[in-house]
């Protein structure tokens, strides 16, 4: 249940990557923390769920492919610790980065 919370990106969101992912994601990923750092004036956590928002990146599930090559969804829920999770869904590397730069241009 949401009960009124905004997801908001602030210098305690945790970023929860994939288990395994390729360079073009990692290079993705540093964009997306050096700018994370420039606005916030610290580097994210990585991988450390255990407080803050979290923007987690995922490959799309067979039963959930978004059907088109290099998109993206972004979703937003509360996981089963309460935690608010934005999530990018990418069908594949490409999708994880445009999903990743979208923020970027909005942070």
């Amino acid at each position: 249940m949401w009960k009124g919370q905004y997801y908001r990106l602030t210098e305690h969101t945790v970023i929860d990557p994939p288990r395994e992912y390729s360079k073009a994601v990692q290079h993705g990923l540093d964009i997306f923390c050096r700018d994370m750092t420039i606005v916030f004036g610290k580097e994210p956590k990585i991988h450390d769920t255990s407080s803050g928002s979290i923007l987690r990146l995922t490959y799309a599930a067979k039963e959930e492919s978004l059907g088109r090559p290099e998109s993206y969804q972004i979703k937003f829920y509360e996981d089963v610790d309460q935690q608010l999770v934005m999530e990018i869904s990418g069908e594949d590397d490409l999708g994880i980065i445009y999903g990743l730069l979208y923020l970027v241009r909005h942070i």
